[in-house]
């Protein structure tokens, strides 16, 4: 479920698709930074069992406590590893050409 509100974002450019200048090339150039929030990352193992490399010593993950204290570590670890990306950066670079169709 997407539970972020949208993205709000600041940019800045140069240049017109169409040029005034009467010319027929144009280089459009837009710089800027969307604020999407920090990425949200949840697990949850409610069933099956884990066993060593031979297949014995099976447990329940779901009501193990050290299975479910090192899942949560580690979402807290990917939840660190994912804080960075609280913004998105933008570039936009193009070239127009004008055919002058109308005068």
């Amino acid at each position: 479920m997407h539970s972020q509100n949208p993205a709000f974002t600041l940019t800045t450019g140069y240049g017109n698709m169409i040029p005034r200048k009467g010319g027929h090339l144009s280089f459009p150039f837009e710089l800027g930074v969307a604020f999407i929030g920090t990425p949200d990352i949840n697990i949850a193992l409610t069933q099956g069992q884990v066993c060593n490399a031979q297949g014995l010593a099976c447990i329940d993950v779901a009501t193990d406590q050290t299975v479910q204290q090192n899942l949560q570590a580690q979402i807290q670890q990917y939840r660190g590893d994912l804080d960075p990306l609280k913004t998105f950066p933008i570039v936009s670079f193009g070239v127009a050409y004008n055919f002058h169709v109308r005068q």
